[in-house]
């Protein structure tokens, strides 16, 4: 009988025991969850978290709006910055890293392929190529920019103005945009009502009540310059050379250039032609002078923006315009001398150094040193060194070498041994 109650006994313990485990173990779940638990539910966002920083790393731009006074103005670089990056959050889907770098190393490789395209004057394809680029990432804004300069090139200013506006609505702050897409649609509202004319190697536009009796006399003159600077240089551009005749009041207000100008190439040839009826001999200057630079330009790639050019490479404006003068007919290469060598020997001087940019900011006074002095350094350069070497220093440029390199490897003396001696020449006189 003890032993059968002592059984009951220890079973009824037990029976307790586990009651109370369980009851236990009931009321640890009801607990509350630890705070790194309840912490880790915000390591996995919201869409809306994941699309958007949190408000202490920025302010929305409702936020500014709502705001008492006007928000700050960023600094135009920042503004640039962040507006790009807004854009990117709000429309651009999510793009893997490994995607992103792909995308980055196909457009690379699109871009060498541009450089060799504008060296070798092939627009069109180059069109193409940019455009592929801006389907590759709608937001390259060098990518509308290069391809604005394009279509302005081909007189193409409907799609030019159109490339320009898009940067401009990405980088508001852009003036050299902001200059070039001005220029642009001032030259679409003068050329509405010009008729044009096309041969074999250029295209002529005109206003038809004023220049339709002139641009012959232009055409033949131009085709006669085709030939000769062709022979000096070697060289003769197979890309077609875009020529506007003007008014003078047209030719100022598309070009803004100084009153001292007589004609002007931009990438196009620019001529205010009224009034040289009566002075064809200084017309047929002016068209052989301006048809220099075109060959010049083609010869050395310096199309779009210098895609991919050396900082310090590029034909020099003093190399440019003195090629220019030179292969002027009946031009004053033999009385340019005479001219300098009272300014020389009274330390009156610009370096050639000096003359590396444009002349156009220059005063009447000025830009008549500066252009003596192109002409002299390459009258120079031609008596000195044979009548080949401009157009070996041309093709030196056209690889992009610098000036140093490029004259190394044409005339086999520095740049400033070439300068040194060129003034000495001149003292000497």
């Amino acid at each position: 009988m003890s032993k059968k109650v002592t059984s009951i006994t220890l079973i009824g313990l037990l029976s307790c025991l586990a009651s109370i485990l369980m009851i236990l173990i009931l009321f640890d779940l009801r607990k509350p969850k630890p705070l790194e638990q309840t912490a880790s539910t915000h390591s996995i966002p919201t869409e809306e978290e994941a699309d958007f920083p949190p408000a202490s790393q920025g302010t929305s731009s409702a936020a500014a709006t709502q705001s008492d006074g006007p928000p700050p103005q960023p600094h135009p670089g920042q503004m640039e910055i962040q507006e790009r990056r807004s854009s990117t959050l709000v429309s651009a889907p999510a793009v893997s890293p490994v995607a992103q770098s792909s995308t980055r190393s196909l457009n690379q490789k699109l871009y060498e392929k541009l450089s060799t395209l504008t060296r070798q004057n092939r627009d069109e394809e180059a069109i193409e190529i940019l455009q592929k680029i801006i389907k590759q990432d709608p937001n390259d804004l060098r990518a509308y920019t290069l391809l604005g300069e394009l279509y302005y090139q081909n007189d193409r200013l409907s799609q030019a103005i159109e490339a320009w506006e898009k940067v401009l609505e990405a980088d508001p702050f852009n003036e050299g945009i902001k200059t070039m897409l001005g220029k642009a649609q001032r030259e679409r509202r003068t050329h509405g009502e010009f008729t044009h004319e096309v041969t074999r190697h250029f295209r002529i536009k005109f206003e038809g009540s004023e220049n339709r009796d002139l641009y012959k006399t232009v055409l033949d003159t131009l085709e006669e310059a085709y030939n000769e600077v062709g022979k000096t240089l070697s060289y003769y551009p197979d890309h077609e050379i875009i020529v506007f005749l003007y008014t003078e009041q047209q030719f100022f207000d598309v070009t803004r250039a100084p009153a001292w100008t007589g004609g002007i190439f931009d990438g196009k040839i620019r001529i205010p032609a009224r009034g040289y009826e009566d002075h064809l001999g200084r017309l047929r200057q002016i068209l052989f002078h301006e048809y220099a630079h075109a060959v010049i330009h083609q010869m050395t790639g310096q199309g779009v923006s210098g895609v991919d050019r050396k900082v310090d490479s590029g034909v020099p404006t003093w190399l440019h315009e003195g090629i220019a003068q030179y292969m002027e007919p009946d031009g004053t290469q033999d009385s340019v001398d005479p001219r300098l060598e009272k300014w020389v020997k009274q330390g009156v001087f610009l370096e050639l150094s000096r003359l590396q940019g444009s002349f156009l900011g220059f005063n009447t006074q000025l830009a008549g040193l500066a252009y003596d002095e192109s002409l002299s350094a390459v009258k120079f350069l031609i008596d000195e060194f044979g009548p080949y070497s401009a157009q070996r220093l041309l093709t030196a440029l056209a690889h992009q070498k610098t000036m140093d390199e490029a004259m190394r490897d044409a005339i086999f003396i520095s740049y400033e041994e070439f300068q040194t001696r060129w003034v000495e020449h001149l003292k000497s006189l």
